[in-house]
């Protein structure tokens, strides 16, 4: 299914664009496996961002035009220099945020270079990651559940993504991006396939028992496919999920259901209204990024430290012009999804943007951070959309060039 010339360009193995290619590839399939964090961080610095230097300046010329590249661009410069008016600021964690926000820029123009010079060999970069996690999320539950009571505990991930929540927002964006290649497949081989690694990887997001993973994968499948198979498939994907649904409420018994419905909801209408309250404190400009840390009546850590909803973690660290920037990059991202009807992906574009609201609306905090899963929901289809920018520009260029 993936062959060599898939997964690696055609020419020298010593390449830069080869060098990056495994590399890029490496690092994604590290999401699933790598049980440490900061080694996958010191891996991407070496093996992508060094080397990426060097293809950064040609793929922002094609760019400079892009406004979704200038809203991010915006958002991630203006949340860096927030952390100058924070009230506890630290010299050491203003660089760390640098090295993260350069990170992130640098993610996207690699991921850029290599959809725009190499589009067959991106999409086997991307199958062959949907295949790693799938191996991976069968791991998981072999692991998991060999000492764990089955279905009562939250399966947890053998990667540095433990938290069950973790998991199931990767396992839950992998399940699209494969039923995103069922549908496009064109053989009943591939499309099988496909659809078999779909299905184990939504068994594994709901074995996490994650539910904003859950209802984001269930709402961006449907999306998928009706946008997909068109409106005439909107009885039918209510049928399909409602049986699943039915079942699920059948064999889980009702206990765990009441458990798994009340789970956590008391807590996030607190925590909303006290990031709410921080950011009435300051509201043009933010608080700042090195956010200050809240402790209970106990003296411990609040919860209310993580905001559950990245708009209002923005308007916390960043104010109103913090939140008007983070809004621009999803209406801009939006629009540009819906232009995009040419592309081999336009009908992953928009399910994929659902996915990343859904997800950033009821759980997520700050969008720059280290490699976790937040980079592959949110900042990877950004990216993947920054290449219809870019394949825009080029040919515009290359046919002014024949012109001339």
């Amino acid at each position: 299914m993936f062959t060599s010339r898939q997964v690696f360009p055609d020419t020298k193995l010593a390449s830069l664009s080869n060098w990056l290619t495994l590399s890029y590839t490496l690092f994604l399939a590290g999401f699933f496996c790598i049980p440490n964090a900061v080694d996958l961080y010191k891996f991407y610095l070496v093996a992508l961002l060094l080397p990426g230097i060097f293809i950064a300046g040609n793929t922002l010329w094609f760019l400079r035009k892009s406004a979704l590249l200038h809203a991010i661009l915006l958002y991630v410069g203006y949340m860096f220099t927030t952390s100058l008016w924070s009230i506890d600021f630290s010299p050491t964690e203003l660089k760390r945020t640098f090295w993260i926000s350069t990170s992130i820029i640098m993610f996207s123009l690699i991921t850029v270079h290599i959809r725009h010079h190499y589009p067959n060999t991106y999409d086997g970069v991307l199958k062959t990651t949907c295949f790693l996690a799938t191996i991976a999320a069968i791991t998981s539950m072999v692991a998991w559940y060999s000492t764990n009571p089955f279905p009562w505990s939250r399966m947890e991930g053998i990667s540095f993504m433990d938290n069950p929540n973790s998991i199931a927002f990767a396992y839950g964006f992998f399940t699209l991006l494969s039923f995103h290649y069922a549908l496009k497949s064109e053989t009943l081989r591939s499309r099988s396939l496909f659809v078999s690694i779909s299905i184990v990887l939504m068994v594994s997001v709901l074995l996490t028992q994650s539910r904003a993973g859950t209802l984001a994968t269930v709402a961006a499948v449907a999306l998928l496919c009706i946008h997909k198979l068109g409106c005439k498939s909107i009885i039918s994907m209510i049928a399909i999920f409602g049986a699943l649904a039915t079942a699920i409420y059948l064999v889980t018994p009702s206990d765990l259901l009441y458990h798994q419905i009340h789970r956590g909801l008391p807590f996030r209408p607190g925590i909303w209204e006290t990031v709410a309250e921080q950011v009435s404190n300051a509201p043009i400009f933010g608080n700042g990024f090195q956010k200050e840390l809240l402790v209970d009546e106990h003296g411990s850590a609040s919860i209310a430290n993580y905001a559950h909803n990245s708009m209002l973690a923005t308007a916390r660290d960043g104010g109103l012009v913090g939140l008007a920037l983070h809004m621009a990059i999803l209406i801009i991202a939006l629009r540009r999804a819906i232009q995009a009807e040419n592309s081999s992906m336009s009908s992953f574009y928009l399910s994929a943007l659902l996915f990343g609201f859904i997800i950033m609306s009821i759980d997520k905090d700050q969008l720059i951070d280290r490699p976790r899963e937040l980079w592959l929901f949110f900042w990877l289809p950004l990216a993947i959309l920054l290449a219809e920018d870019f394949d825009t520009e080029s040919h515009d260029s290359g046919h002014r060039n024949q012109q001339g």
